[in-house]
């Protein structure tokens, strides 16, 4: 018996793909869709914590990002200025 090859996304797809509001989250490896399970204890609050410091940082440079559980960019292209973010 063959297997058909599964085909691979490219990250644009993906996100026309992603679905919204289900509490579930996924991620994008190697052109593969993979669910991944919610984050707990340490792991949660280092979340927490590099998402403060972002936000803030994209306030400061006044760029268009929205932080949620994960990093949403809501601009077609990345501003040059990104690179020169740091800690």
């Amino acid at each position: 018996m063959t297997q058909a090859v599964p085909k691979l996304l490219t990250f644009d797809e993906f996100i026309n793909w992603y679905p919204n509001n289900t509490g579930i989250r996924y991620e994008l490896r190697d052109g593969v869709i993979i669910e991944m399970p919610p984050p707990t204890g340490d792991h949660e609050k280092v979340v927490g914590f590099i998402a403060r410091k972002l936000t803030v940082e994209f306030d400061r440079l006044n760029l268009p990002y929205t932080q949620r559980t994960t990093l949403e960019k809501t601009i077609n292209s990345f501003p040059s200025c990104i690179n020169s973010i740091s800690s």
